[in-house]
């Protein structure tokens, strides 16, 4: 039997990039997806609100977008870890004085 070619013209589909991980049509994402997605749009907010005002600061000149773009993420980055900090001790100084209660 011979083999068929493609049709001249024509291209394959691409394989495709959907993961395992993301949600598939009428799966509903569950509590915590709809949080995890609502901190990231948060943080993604914050980042870009604080790169524009670095951008600002600068008069808007051209060719330092990426480096606000850093600056505000590693910002975003050290204020969620201070908060996380502060969580964290509140949450062993409660532990602590239930213990001594």
């Amino acid at each position: 039997m011979a083999q068929r070619d493609a049709p001249v013209g024509r291209t394959p589909p691409a394989p495709s990039t959907e993961t395992s991980q993301q949600s598939r049509a009428g799966e509903r994402k569950s509590g915590a997806d709809e949080r995890d997605e609502q901190a990231m749009q948060t943080r993604r907010r914050r980042v870009e609100e604080s790169a524009y005002y670095r951008a600002e600061r600068r008069g808007f000149a051209p060719g330092a977008e990426l480096d606000d773009w850093y600056a505000a993420e590693a910002e975003q980055d050290e204020l969620d870890a201070n908060a996380a900090d502060r969580t964290q001790h509140e949450g062993d100084s409660k532990g602590s004085r239930a213990a001594g209660a």
